[in-house]
């Protein structure tokens, strides 16, 4: 998904002098801080901090280490090893004091197993403290966007199978997407109208969401899934996914439509149900969504913001559609995208004005849209349980280079909060 790694830099802390072994050869200072040094034959991050120094009072080299003496960490635990990694109760303390030292506050629980796990295996202590100063936590913790967003251990990099698989997309072939692509949307049939353009719009996101639908089909008889609100790419499913069930649920729409209706969504798109519901009524979901009985993957794709509803509303009633070990997959913009803080910078708006006169006939305006923490908390109170987040570049300039926060997209995988974890 275009995530780009965040990029090293210094911790400004005091640095602490401790004695280290007499050592012929030091890495340059370039070296050491693109590269970082090499200890014990394992190359590790550098924050620029680890550099050879000179004691007047003693013949020996000493290493500088950012706050490790102050941590009463003995050099051995600095420099690492191959062969002899922590104790399980020194690591637990190392990383907890490393956290508070470092990012100001205790440990999430991902992030605690998995920097324990690390210097279980041999990791060094002063791996540890580039690691966090690498993060996107420590490096923008004078912006309070991502400060709030880490806060919430939504990102806590590397700590999450599932996010991570999903950011690599590389579950379905590009060749293999791209061929489908073409398949809809270059062979010359008829579309429906205003896809065309929606189809090269939505490129980018449809690889994203088809990926993830390989994903998490995956070991999965005959799954059936739902989407809320279709489109040609939904033709994809099957093709993907051979013995995957399809149903279609979209707005009730009036007589003489020219948009997707039962029909064109069984003709054109395979689907085995399709059901009209206001997803804007909680009467009407109420009154229709039990007819369809539950799902194994759910997806909202670019739904809710559509949608003048309180999303607890919306969510607590999907949750019920889905089977005990069922999936939503969920997505929606990210209001503290860089385009929108751009526009505030500019003393813009960065919301749209609803459509004049029947402008809105698409039902395409965005009357709200969320940011991470946030959209995390609605699901949580509608009784689901968020297994996966993280955000997309599918709406950004191709190359751009954005911090994640800033990124243009959510992507949000959540089951039912007493579901089996994954």
């Amino acid at each position: 998904m275009r995530f780009a790694d965040a990029k090293p830099q210094m911790l400004h802390r005091t640095r602490t002098f401790v004695h280290a072994a007499p050592c012929k050869s030091w890495p340059a200072p370039h070296a050491a801080r693109r590269f970082g040094p090499q200890v014990h034959g394992e190359l590790t991050p550098s924050l620029g901090t680890i550099e050879p120094s000179i004691d007047p009072h003693c013949d020996a080299p000493y290493t500088a280490i950012s706050p490790l003496d102050s941590l009463g960490i003995s050099l051995r635990f600095a420099r690492g090893s191959s062969t002899f990694g922590m104790q399980r109760e020194e690591a637990i303390a190392l990383v907890s004091a490393a956290f508070r030292f470092v990012l100001g506050r205790e440990p999430d629980a991902g992030g605690l197993a998995s920097y324990v796990k690390a210097l279980e295996q041999g990791r060094s202590a002063t791996w540890l403290l580039e690691a966090l100063g690498a993060s996107d936590e420590y490096q923008s913790r004078d912006d309070p966007i991502a400060a709030r967003i880490a806060g919430a251990g939504l990102t806590a990099r590397g700590s999450n199978p599932l996010a991570n698989e999903l950011q690599r997309c590389d579950a379905l072939p590009r060749e293999r997407y791209d061929a489908l692509w073409r398949e809809i949307f270059a062979s010359g049939r008829p579309l429906i109208v205003g896809q065309a353009d929606y189809g090269v719009t939505h490129r980018e996101r449809f690889f994203e969401l088809m990926n993830a639908v390989v994903v998490l089909a995956r070991g999965r008889r005959a799954p059936r899934l739902l989407e809320f609100g279709p489109s040609e790419f939904s033709a994809m499913y099957r093709k993907l996914v051979p013995d995957l069930e399809l149903a279609i649920a979209d707005r009730p729409t009036p007589p003489n439509y020219i948009g997707f209706t039962g029909p064109r969504c069984r003709e054109k798109l395979d689907c085995a149900e399709y059901l009209a519901v206001d997803l804007a009524s909680a009467a009407d979901m109420d009154a229709k969504l039990d007819r369809i009985g539950v799902f194994d993957l759910v997806v909202l794709a670019e739904v809710i913001e559509h949608l003048p509803i309180h999303p607890v509303d919306l969510l607590s009633r999907v949750r019920r559609l889905l089977a005990p070990a069922g999936t939503l997959y969920l997505t929606t913009p990210n209001f503290f995208a860089q385009a929108h803080l751009d526009a505030l910078a500019r003393g813009e708006n960065p919301c749209a004005v609803y459509p004049a006169g029947d402008g809105n006939w698409d039902a395409h305006h965005h009357y709200r849209e969320y940011e991470a923490v946030e959209l995390a908390e609605f699901v949580h109170a509608a009784g689901l349980r968020v297994d996966a987040f993280c955000f997309s570049a599918c709406w950004d300039p191709p190359g751009s280079d954005l911090p994640e926060h800033r990124r243009g997209n959510l992507v949000l995988v959540a089951r039912g909060d007493d579901a089996p974890s994954s």
